[in-house]
């Protein structure tokens, strides 16, 4: 028997048994609540609250977890959404690159030429880059206008005029569909901004 608390209790017994009694041997395992003191009470109450607690932070940290994965799915998506809008614009200014190459090529304006090369690879590039929904195909076609239009930029800065002016036909017709080809690859941007598919 040892003493705890001025409570007697057996070797191995919790101390904190509710049949432990000052002056009395333990008899048995059964307590009948007239025999807890005040103490016992508070020491209850403070267990259930504990445990209660420990309910409630678990529950909160569900919460905030819960919370932290809704707000980096939203992050997500608006990321993909700014990306898509941004590729939608460098398509646009695509399209209006290739109509001032056009136009310089139209009037014979090789200076005017030579800097829509840049803004149109430029923009090019960038709508590839930051689109996340773009098809294989699309991609090939975006491939082949850069591809056309470093070609183009090479012969129109390495050739004298009468050169160009002989693959005047040629270099038109490959713009065109090089513009419809983006044109294209626009709608369909716009279309996937338009239902949320990416």
């Amino acid at each position: 028997m040892l003493s705890f608390g001025g409570r007697w209790c057996a070797a191995g017994q919790n101390v904190f048994s509710f049949q432990c009694r000052v002056g009395k041997k333990p008899t048995g395992l059964s307590c009948s609540l007239q025999e807890l003191t005040f103490s016992d009470w508070l020491g209850l109450a403070g267990i259930i609250l504990s445990l209660l607690g420990f309910g409630v932070s678990l529950w909160q940290l569900w919460k905030v977890k819960t919370a932290a994965e809704s707000a980096r799915d939203s992050a997500k998506l608006a990321t993909e959404g700014v990306r898509k809008l941004d590729s939608v614009i460098s398509f646009t200014s695509v399209i209006k690159s290739l109509d001032d190459i056009k136009n310089a090529l139209h009037k014979q304006d090789y200076t005017e030429l030579v800097k829509q090369f840049d803004s149109s690879r430029h923009s090019l590039i960038d709508a590839r880059e930051n689109h996340p929904g773009l098809s294989d195909n699309q991609r090939r076609s975006i491939q082949k206008a850069l591809t056309f239009l470093k070609t183009l930029e090479v012969e129109v800065r390495t050739s004298d005029v009468e050169s160009i002016k002989l693959q005047h036909p040629k270099f038109m017709k490959t713009l065109l569909e090089i513009s419809d080809s983006v044109t294209t690859i626009l709608i369909s941007t716009r279309n996937m901004e338009a239902t949320g598919d990416t």
